[in-house]
């Protein structure tokens, strides 16, 4: 059995913006603006993995993208 969701609609793609500007937001990079395009997550009982597609646009200085890259132990 597999389980699929795909957010689409214009109303709950800008809810869960809002949410994930929020959270970058209390990290203390208030410069940052997300817009999430589309997301898709599927579950399959028989491999028991998830997976998630995100298509998300992000506006954000080049000070704050290092500061999250490095946060992250990527740079």
């Amino acid at each position: 059995m597999e389980d699929i969701m795909h957010i689409q609609s214009a109303f709950l793609r800008g809810l869960i913006s809002d949410a994930v500007r929020n959270a970058i937001r209390k990290r203390g990079y208030d410069g940052v603006n997300v817009d999430l395009n589309d997301i898709s997550a599927g579950y399959s009982e028989n491999e028991k993995k998830v997976h998630v597609h995100l298509d998300i646009d992000a506006e954000m200085s080049k000070k704050d993208l290092v500061d999250i890259l490095r946060s992250i132990d990527i740079l």
